[in-house]
């Protein structure tokens, strides 16, 4: 299954965040990235988890395909069924791309910093994210 939707919904929840953060006076860019980080991976794993639950009892062999798997998966345990594992998902997750985030925020200031522009060009960003450590589960 494609991660797509999830890893699109991450970003978009981020931003969102860290627009609310700066909104609500919160201006120190640890602190807002750790908080938008934080509402991103709630997200992410909101959407994700239930495919890769499914995933997972596909590659055990206890499904012969998806929607076997999550027919039995919801008779046998609901809703809560699809989020197993999903605290330790995030509890993996968050600290991973928090720091993927810091240092790619640290990345732009010096670009920032060097060209003496507010903002950085699509190229810019592009080798500041490159610079940054790849997202794990994106």
């Amino acid at each position: 299954a494609s991660g797509a939707p999830a890893a699109s919904t991450f970003f978009a929840v981020k931003d969102a965040v860290k627009t609310q953060c700066l909104a609500a006076g919160i201006s120190d860019t640890t602190a807002s990235t750790f908080i938008s980080v934080a509402g991103a991976n709630v997200a992410y794993w909101g959407i994700k988890n239930p495919a890769e639950v499914l995933k997972v009892r596909r590659q055990a062999g206890t499904a012969g395909d998806t929607l076997e798997a999550a027919r039995a998966l919801w008779r046998a345990e609901g809703l809560r069924g699809f989020y197993v594992g999903s605290v330790a998902n995030f509890a993996y997750a968050f600290p991973v791309d928090s720091a993927k985030f810091l240092l790619y925020e640290a990345i732009k200031l010096q670009l920032r910093a060097r060209s003496g522009q507010d903002k950085l060009s699509p190229v810019e960003s592009a080798i500041g994210g490159g610079l940054s450590p790849p997202p794990p589960a994106l």
